[in-house]
């Protein structure tokens, strides 16, 4: 894969429903953007294609409200002519108990080690001030779960022959008796890199050891072996990086950042140009994409 100068994450569905950017207007920005810079420079994000963000977890499948398999196979083949490269999100432990897939893979939920029950439950997605409970915190040391995820990353590179693939919160780590967690972690991608090579792996955040067969994250840890992240690993900014305007910060639980248009938000050289597009972006806020756009065109760390 050639070096990448610029990751632009277009948002799709937020768990509320709310739609922040269709298949086909995904297309219409790419398409922008291919006249203002080389696309085999840049890595196009794909966070909620699969639907209601975080609710989809772990079903993966194209969704419809944004456009359908014809629309999503439609953005990729005319980003691929045109030189892109993309990326769709998937959740490395996450699954929700109330979807009817959960039994194939409820073994694989984890148990904090004294036995009680480890939720994924520290968002509020409802905003009714009380942190949600319904997705379990998955094991991907145990096979049931392992197999089910590799399955799911290796249909979607199959069926559209997408670039690369995104593990959230790939960095999660606790000491479930069941099976070991970064063990499990390293028989997932190195598996999946056996199958396709030349497929690109990105993980959220990191601990060192990830760093022994994940080469790309996307939050900069400074204080988690600095030399080791800086001399072995590239970053890009995070999934909730404010989109230029108002800061939102798209399908993300954080709901709003701070834009800052004198740095565009880019206040560490070492982390990969990164713009989010959520719903106002290219309508409102052009010529801001356009200026970290041209900061891109500059960024280069051998």
């Amino acid at each position: 894969m050639r070096s990448i100068s610029l990751v632009t994450a277009l948002h799709g569905m937020h768990y509320t429903g709310y739609v922040f950017n269709s298949f086909a207007k995904m297309l219409t920005i790419v398409e922008w953007m291919a006249r203002q810079i080389d696309p085999g420079r840049v890595l196009v994000f794909l966070p909620a294609w699969d639907g209601r963000y975080y609710w989809e977890y772990a079903q993966y499948r194209v969704s419809e409200h944004l456009g359908g398999e014809v629309a999503f196979r439609r953005l990729v083949n005319r980003g691929h002519e045109l030189g892109f490269r993309f990326m769709p999100m998937f959740g490395t432990n996450a699954a929700n108990r109330n979807l009817s897939s959960y039994s194939a893979i409820a073994d694989a939920a984890t148990s904090k080690i004294d036995g009680d029950r480890m939720d994924l439950n520290w968002v509020d997605w409802d905003n009714d001030r009380h942190m949600e409970g319904w997705l379990s915190y998955m094991n991907p040391g145990v096979d049931s779960w392992r197999q089910w995820l590799s399955e799911r990353i290796s249909d979607v590179i199959e069926q559209y022959k997408v670039d690369a693939y995104f593990l959230d919160i790939v960095g999660g780590w606790t000491n479930n008796p069941k099976a070991d967690m970064h063990s499990g972690t390293r028989k997932l991608i190195e598996g999946l890199r056996a199958k396709y090579p030349n497929v690109l792996v990105v993980g959220e955040m990191h601990y060192d050891a990830l760093l022994a067969f994940l080469p790309v994250f996307q939050v900069f840890t400074p204080t988690a072996y600095p030399p080791a992240m800086q001399k072995y690993a590239r970053t890009f900014h995070h999934l909730s990086h404010p989109a230029p305007g108002r800061g939102s910060t798209g399908v993300h639980e954080s709901g709003f950042g701070q834009w800052d248009p004198q740095n565009l938000s880019m206040a560490n050289p070492l982390v990969i140009p990164t713009l989010t597009v959520v719903d106002d972006t290219w309508d409102r806020y052009r010529e801001q994409m356009l200026a970290v756009i041209e900061v891109s065109k500059k960024w280069n760390r051998s």
